[in-house]
């Protein structure tokens, strides 16, 4: 193998993959009256990919993007937050050697969201949320529900269940769907 021109046509399989990342985040909190706060989160992250095999070399370039706004508003020992969020994966591929079953995509995500606290004991919170996700792949709509009890100041326990969903993301899909 050559590793100064990242090629390699040996018979034997090898698999390189060299990731660059830089990443950036931001928080804003705003306390109002009565104990509400008023959050923004955002984060942007890139990441330059480059993977060598001995049948192709493969380069691309991955930002991702997530921002949230969210309300806290408390009443008496309960809470309720509401908010916000938009969140995008877009991948541009950059080059490659050889054929591989892999294009440039774009993944977008706009979420509403609520979640119910109710403190019933002092050690004891029950959580019940729904949220609502519009994606390239349809609406997802989420509800979930749990309990929180501490033990004590070392442990605790928690149960809960609820939907999800994951998008198809084809940097993540196994090498035998990808890659042969």
């Amino acid at each position: 193998c050559d590793w100064s021109s990242d090629v390699c046509s040996s018979d034997l399989f090898f698999e390189q993959n060299k990731t660059k990342r830089n990443s950036i985040e931001f928080a804003f909190e705003q306390f109002l009256t009565k104990g509400k706060k008023f959050e923004i989160k955002s984060t942007i992250s890139s990441f330059n990919r480059n993977i060598i095999t001995n049948l192709f070399n493969f380069k691309g370039n991955q930002t991702n993007y997530f921002g949230e706004a969210s309300l806290f508003i408390p009443h008496k020992k309960n809470s309720l937050v509401v908010g916000i969020n938009y969140s995008v994966d877009d991948f541009k591929k950059k080059e490659e050697l050889y054929t591989i079953p892999l294009q440039s995509f774009r993944n977008n995500a706009l979420g509403v969201f609520a979640q119910q606290t109710f403190k019933f004991k002092e050690n004891t919170t029950l959580d019940i949320g729904i949220r609502n996700d519009f994606t390239n792949y349809g609406n997802h709509f989420l509800p979930r529900i749990a309990i929180f009890h501490k033990l004590n100041e070392h442990f605790a326990t928690r149960a809960g269940i609820g939907l999800g969903y994951k998008n198809p993301h084809l940097l993540k899909i196994g090498r035998a769907h990808v890659w042969t």
